[in-house]
């Protein structure tokens, strides 16, 4: 993704928004690299938040960081759909169907993972 064009696809999405303006926002997410640029920005939040977790200094931060990475992980999950689609779209698709099973079983496996830090987390809170 050139940044040059994930920054005029990030101002651009955000002004047709402020603006209210739904066919201005359309033609934004037509543009060839929309679904990458919406699924690295959801990409980099998810590692954001889960490195939050790694570097907490206090069960209650880890806690907040995991359930920030749970919701997150909704939005990575609906970026990775929207991007599939894309891609499946395109002549040749650029991901392999072998990466795409990959991507759908790990989500899954991500989320169960994160749930039971969190039920951890809220444990070592929980006890005395």
């Amino acid at each position: 993704m050139p940044p040059a064009e994930a920054e005029h696809l990030n101002k651009e999405a955000a002004a047709a928004i402020e603006a209210g303006n739904q066919q201005r926002h359309m033609l934004v997410y037509a543009r060839p690299f929309y679904q990458a640029n919406e699924l690295r920005k959801s990409l980099s939040l998810f590692r954001i938040n889960v490195a939050s977790v790694m570097a907490a200094n206090s069960t209650g931060v880890q806690a907040i960081g995991l359930v920030n990475s749970l919701g997150n992980l909704a939005d990575l999950r609906s970026a990775f759909n929207s991007y599939i689609d894309f891609d499946q779209k395109r002549s040749p698709p650029v991901l392999k169907e072998g990466t795409v099973n990959s991507i759908w079983f790990q989500l899954p496996v991500s989320r169960l993972t994160l749930e039971d830090a969190l039920r951890c987390a809220i444990g070592e809170m929980r006890e005395p």
